[in-house]
């Protein structure tokens, strides 16, 4: 939290306007492409990005899972870190140990 509060008004700006997401084209349809395994881990307070989670899945070309960290919000890392890596490193176990799991470039 300390780090974030540090953040400045330009600085958050020009983010935002430069790398923010309504910066980049559009890449629903490219979703269908990726085969690699993904995990999507959303905070359950956060209903834009859980949705956008949800759908994303559905459009994926390989194995996709949603996981919802209850109580938290769009930062559920920040908010529920033992909760987020709960669902986060056994993924990474899981698709690092295994000869199957492979990327696109």
């Amino acid at each position: 939290m300390e780090d974030r509060l540090e953040n400045t008004v330009d600085g958050l700006a020009a983010s935002l306007r430069l790398t923010g997401t309504g910066t980049q084209r559009p890449l629903w349809d490219d979703l269908p492409r990726l085969t690699m395994p993904v995990l999507f881990v959303v905070g359950e307070l956060d209903a834009k990005f859980t949705a956008i989670a949800h759908r994303m899945r559905e459009r994926w070309g390989g194995d996709a899972t949603v996981e919802v960290i209850p109580g938290a919000g769009h930062a559920c890392h920040l908010e529920r870190p033992d909760q987020f890596l709960d669902v986060v490193v056994p993924f990474l176990h899981r698709t690092t140990a295994s000869p199957t799991a492979s990327t696109n470039p």
